[in-house]
């Protein structure tokens, strides 16, 4: 296997970051680093966030062909609005840390540096926007065409609708975030979904049947919908299929039937 097929997916740390820079800098490596094609950092660390955030810039804008990018984030987004501008990224992965007990406060403005993702996959993240009129505004709500959140909240006013682009709808969610299930905010995602979508994904994996919810995403705001997925629900009746939208090829439903039903 060649050195670039190595250099194709790069996994490092905060704390290596400053040796990686040196050496596809001041190396034989800078002859490899266009091969980059992924680059992803694992672990967050508050204080590389804050203090390495110039260096992460320069690796970035160093690797041309770099097409994903995937950060953990240990409190908030803010360090990512200081990121200098690409357009080479076109996929972006951002979790919040695990170890957390609530959601990283993520402002999307912060991501206003990226003018090129097409997929964007957030995960425990509470989403929040900044609306003043001095606040930026990412390209990305214009050019993500898919949307992954797994174990996400967000407050009102802001909505998944803030992307006017997006076909694809990845939502999932486990125990760790049942309460927000019961919340208005993710019912009224489910009863007006973006009418761009042709996919639709909502899973809520709350184990016990008892957990599952008895409304429905409401799809016929969702002219061009081809397929859905949906789990974490009581079984609908006839007019609820009846009222589908009729482009739909594939409906997903993944039911289990109470003890004893």
């Amino acid at each position: 296997m060649g050195l670039k097929h190595i250099m194709r997916d790069i996994e490092t740390s905060w704390d290596k970051l400053e040796v990686f820079c040196n050496q596809i800098t001041q190396t034989s490596l800078a002859t490899v680093v266009p091969y980059v094609q992924r680059f992803s950092i694992g672990v967050p660390s508050s204080w590389g966030e804050w203090h390495r955030t110039q260096m992460l810039g320069e690796i970035i804008g160093a690797c041309t062909n770099l097409r994903r990018l995937e950060l953990a984030l240990s409190g908030s987004s803010r360090w990512l609005r200081y990121l200098p501008p690409n357009a080479h990224v076109e996929e972006l992965v951002l979790r919040g840390s695990s170890s957390n007990s609530k959601p990283v406060l993520f402002d999307l403005n912060d991501l206003h540096m990226f003018r090129s993702v097409r997929v964007l996959k957030l995960e425990f993240v509470n989403l929040t926007r900044d609306y003043s009129s001095a606040a930026p505004s990412p390209v990305l709500f214009d050019t993500v065409t898919e949307l992954s959140i797994f174990n996400c909240h967000w407050d009102f006013p802001f909505t998944l609708s803030t992307f006017r682009a997006v076909r694809v709808l990845n939502a999932c969610y486990t125990l760790k975030c049942e309460s927000f299930t019961f919340s208005e905010r993710l019912r009224s995602l489910a009863s007006r979904p973006p009418a761009t979508l042709r996919r639709l994904t909502l899973h809520l994996n709350l184990l016990s049947p008892q957990r599952h919810k008895t409304w429905y995403p409401e799809l016929e705001g969702c002219p061009e919908l081809e397929f859905v997925s949906l789990k974490g629900f009581r079984y609908p009746g006839i007019d609820y299929f009846n009222r589908m939208p009729r482009t739909l090829r594939i409906v997903d439903l993944s039911y289990e039937a109470f003890p004893g039903a």
